[in-house]
């Protein structure tokens, strides 16, 4: 009988953003800070997701190997946590909230609200 874990979710996730980042790799993600704005490729933030969560995924592996025990419960929500903020702070916001072709910055407010509040709870998972 196969035993599943699941931190193998981690694993399987971070495949999965790891090929959206190439499929996506013609959009940016703007970050406002005080008055300036970080415009990174959005390829290159699931690349870093992608990382992290493999990161993950190598802790709870090598931890297991060295028979240290987790809380269960503890363990479920940290991953699911992850994995679920993680995805909601990716979702193409865009489509639910439909902007005109020439968008202003107050037409991306909502959805940087959508994903600051994922980011958020992301960090309270952790």
């Amino acid at each position: 009988m196969i035993k599943r874990k699941p931190y193998t979710l981690f694993l399987f996730t971070s495949l999965l953003l790891f090929l959206i980042g190439f499929l996506k790799s013609d959009e940016t993600f703007d970050i406002n800070v005080h008055d300036t704005y970080f415009v990174i490729a959005q390829n290159q933030l699931y690349w870093l997701f992608s990382l992290l969560l493999f990161f993950f995924f190598m802790i709870y592996f090598a931890l297991e190997k060295t028979k240290f025990h987790w809380q269960k419960r503890l363990e479920l929500i940290h991953v699911y946590g992850t994995i679920f903020f993680s995805i909601g702070m990716f979702f193409p916001y865009e489509l639910v909230f439909k902007s005109p072709d020439f968008s202003l910055f107050d037409d991306y407010q909502r959805s940087n609200a959508y994903r600051s509040f994922f980011a958020v709870l992301f960090l309270i998972a952790q």
